[in-house]
Parts: structure tokens; sequence; C-alpha cells
């Protein structure tokens, strides 16, 4: 148990203490289980139960569109949470969840939040108060998602995208390549990799791997409302 303590630093266990935690993760009858890279974690279509949070390596959510084609939605790291909004409703999982690398991730079930009773700990309402705050702000980043793709132009789409990742005049490596960057934005591949190199061209942004930041006077341009 001791190697799991640092859950009480995410968001989702915010207020659980170490001496409530192995409580906690009993009540709930979590789990673990280790995946293989390329190995399926949640396939859509299917429903699930289950809040997921990513202990080691990496995986990865797509969204299969009408042609078959995944479209990457998300990457996921250590302590990252997904299944949380699924696992309330009767809906089936619109991604398939896969792991990007070797990794383990850790389950329970969200009905046993919604329990009450002698045998329920005091932490699992505090976990629970703490899933609806999460659920709350992905609804924020989907609405800024939508806000995102509403937007006409391609360029004005990126910005977009990297003011929310943080750019600025020092550099900011994004958590995604370029695929997933195109998948997140709505556009083919090809069309970002141009607008990238115009913008790279114009003195806009700075590129270098997977760092960008905000070429310098780019924020004049900006207020000045030169593109």
């Amino acid at each position: 148990m001791e190697q799991l303590e640092w859950l009480i630093n995410l968001p989702l266990f915010l207020g659980v203490s170490r001496q409530e935690l192995p409580q906690l993760l009993g009540f709930l009858q979590a789990g673990s289980r280790n995946y293989q890279a390329g190995e399926l974690i949640l396939l859509a279509g299917f429903e699930t139960k289950q809040i997921f949070v990513v202990l080691e390596g990496q995986i990865e959510a797509e969204r299969p569109n009408w042609r078959g084609d995944a479209l990457p939605i998300t990457k996921m790291k250590k302590g990252d949470v997904f299944g949380d909004v699924l696992s309330g409703g009767h809906t089936p999982s619109p991604v398939t969840v896969r792991a990007q690398t070797d990794c383990r991730v850790l389950f329970f079930q969200h009905q046993r939040l919604l329990q009450s009773g002698e045998g329920q700990p005091a932490a699992a309402r505090t976990l629970l108060q703490n899933l609806v705050r999460t659920v709350s702000e992905k609804y924020f980043q989907l609405s800024f998602r939508v806000d995102l793709l509403l937007c006409r132009r391609l360029r004005d789409r990126i910005w977009m995208f990297l003011y929310q990742q943080g750019i600025g005049e020092g550099p900011v490596k994004l958590q995604m390549d370029r695929r997933a960057m195109a998948g997140w934005l709505g556009c083919e591949r090809s069309a970002l990799s141009r607008e990238l190199s115009r913008m790279k061209k114009e003195g806009l942004i700075k590129i270098q791997g997977d760092c960008f930041a905000l070429a310098e006077g780019s924020l004049k341009n900006v207020s000045n409302g030169t593109w």
C-alpha cells in the first residue's frame, strides 16, 4: 500500500489521508492490472462501470469515425483518471482506450461510491465529492474543445490550442505528436503541418520537435489583429 500513497496527491483523492487510503481502497474493492503496449483496456461501443487511474506508463484514447479511422483524442500518464464520466451512466464508451506503453492501471467500481451504510468509510464521501468536481472540470474542457472546433480557420484553432497549453516566449513541450494534434484540431495531419510551417516562416511561432514557443513580437501582432 505504501506504493500507492501518492494517490492522495491526486485531485480525485484530495482530502483523503494516508491512514484512510487502505480502508477506502478496500471498500471500493479496488484492484490493479498490468497491460502490455498496444493491449486493449476499453473498447468503443461497450459500457463501463469502472473508474480507472493510471499507476504506471502511458495510455491513449482514440475515437473511431464512421469510416473506421481511429482519431486520437488524448494521451494519459501516471495519475490521470478515465472512466469517471462514463461509469455513472448507461452510455456505451465513444472511445477505445489502449496501452501506449507497458502500464499498470488501478480500477474500482463507481457503484461502490453510491452505497451508504455502516460499512462506508468517511473518505468515500470525500472521493465522491471529488469525482463530481473532476466531471465538472471535464465538462468545461469539452466546452473549450467545441469552441475550438467552431473556429473556421485552422490557424485560429491552432492558436486556441497553443494558448490552452500555456505557450509563451519560453518553450512548451506538447504531450501529443502531430497525428494526435491534428485529430484534436479536426484536420488532416498534412494540413496541420502546412499551417505550422507557414506560421513558423512568418515568424509567429518557434518549433523544435514537440516544443513550441511564441516568436519575439508575435503577441504584438496578435493585438494588432494581423492574423
